[in-house]
């Protein structure tokens, strides 16, 4: 990548992703690749609406860019029937990304897992541990180009919030690049232009550069993700109908739906300082 691209990198998502107010939210890794799973359960929707699904599901962290407020764009006490029941698919797509948010946080706050990460030095855990999560879940699809293409077009269904369209645009070309690398990389690629952006010093970027893959293939950090989009399997599954007839159903689910549990991560986590 050349030079120029890092610096272009390392402005725009600087300025989003590294910030103190991402906090009870997933990465967009983690909701584009949730949306795909959804899709698997519930076959309903047409491309063009698929789609609409996924540009809603990662629509509502745009305010991030400053230009409106997160009870604008978030919705409390989301369920899956009340996403199932939406005519819209972009409506159904802002109310997963909210349902994502909820229950991955309380997963994250139940099982105490920052507990797990006590032997990391950062004043940003909670972003740090989303980057630890993407960084996981990115591996689990080998090819991202569907969501970088989907993001080339804005939707009508985006114009409705007020919001005008070059703000779209960046936003757009942001998750663009975010989809087009996984979050080690561009961690590395803030830290050879030694920048650092809002409160992360340039010496916590080159911090975060040295641990974050260490500790996304810490065996501790990958049960735990491989448990937490587990849950999310049970969740949609339940509320599924494929649940009827496990042919239909994916074979660890079928494992493990009886007994979904995080309590592996009571083990403490081995440290990563070194």
């Amino acid at each position: 990548m050349k030079h120029w691209h890092q610096l272009t990198l390392a402005f725009l998502l600087g300025g989003i992703f590294f910030t103190n107010f991402f906090v009870e939210a997933s990465g967009p890794i983690s909701h584009a690749y949730l949306s795909k799973r959804f899709f698997e359960y519930y076959p309903k929707y047409t491309h063009e609406e698929k789609k609409a699904f996924m540009i809603g599901s990662l629509f509502p962290d745009i305010r991030y860019l400053g230009t409106t407020h997160r009870e604008e764009t978030h919705f409390e006490n989301v369920t899956i029937q009340e996403i199932l029941d939406e005519k819209s698919p972009f409506l159904a797509g802002m109310k997963f990304h909210s349902y994502v948010d909820i229950v991955r946080e309380n997963c994250v706050i139940k099982d105490k897992v920052y507990e797990q990460l006590a032997d990391i030095s950062t004043k940003n855990m909670t972003t740090f541990l989303k980057f630890v999560e993407d960084e996981i879940i990115y591996s689990q699809i080998s090819n991202w180009e569907d969501c970088v293409e989907m993001l080339s077009d804005i939707a009508a269904d985006e114009l409705q919030w007020g919001i005008n369209d070059s703000t779209i645009r960046k936003w757009h070309n942001l998750l663009a690049l975010f989809f087009s690398n996984p979050p080690s990389t561009v961690v590395f690629l803030l830290n050879l232009d030694s920048i650092g952006v809002l409160e992360f010093s340039k010496e916590e970027v080159a911090y975060w550069s040295r641990v974050l893959k260490p500790v996304a293939q810490n065996p501790k950090m990958q049960r735990y993700v491989k448990e937490l989009l587990n849950h999310f399997e049970t969740q949609l599954a339940v509320h599924s109908n494929q649940v009827q007839d496990h042919d239909e159903v994916p074979e660890f689910f079928c494992r493990r739906i009886r007994n979904i549990s995080l309590s592996a991560l009571n083990e403490p986590v081995a440290s990563l300082k070194n």
